[in-house]
């Protein structure tokens, strides 16, 4: 918020920029953030608390004009999620995941959250995973992709999803 009261400046070639909002952020600061945004992603976490924090938060940003007339998408980003086994993930695919004892522990937290969101229209467009990788960048102050080590190559897989959604069509409000 910081950034925006000081007269900052949005770069003039940057294909995005993102805000990172505080987790509280709510009325009027809320509102104001809204009006400059043609995308929202929203991270979640894989625990009951920050699901709840989600819902709560989706349910405030659909009480924003901009959301109500659907000049902004939103999007939702599961994030820190544990790495599911290959072939565990394989079994959950196979069963279509159905719930079932093959099922990740990720993937019994996240199917109610995207019930919800599933309802609301609201999807999830990555699942990015808990990586060491990411401190480990940010201690060189880099991005995940920056990083050049083999493990970092894996990390940045899981958000090719993401920067597909963004530079489509299905990332942009309908007047745009």
């Amino acid at each position: 918020m910081a950034g925006l009261e000081s007269g900052f400046r949005l770069p003039r070639h940057a294909d995005y920029v993102i805000l990172d909002a505080p987790a509280a952020v709510h009325g009027a600061e809320l509102t104001a953030l809204v009006r400059r945004a043609q995308t929202i992603l929203i991270p979640v976490l894989p625990s009951a608390t920050d699901m709840r924090a989600t819902a709560r938060f989706v349910h405030e940003l659909l009480l924003v004009g901009k959301v109500t007339r659907q000049e902004t998408r939103l999007a939702t980003v599961a994030n820190r999620v544990a790495p599911t086994p290959a072939l565990k993930r394989a079994a959950e695919i196979l069963l279509g995941g159905a719930d079932s004892p093959y099922q990740s522990t990720a993937s019994r937290i996240y199917r109610p959250l995207e019930r919800f969101l599933t309802r609301l229209r609201i999807p999830f467009v990555a699942t990015l995973p808990d990586s060491p990788s990411y401190a480990l960048a940010d201690a060189r102050g880099l991005g995940i992709c920056e990083l050049g080590d083999s493990r970092a190559t894996w990390d940045c897989v899981p958000w090719r999803p993401l920067i597909e959604w963004l530079d489509s069509r299905r990332s942009l409000p309908p007047s745009v």
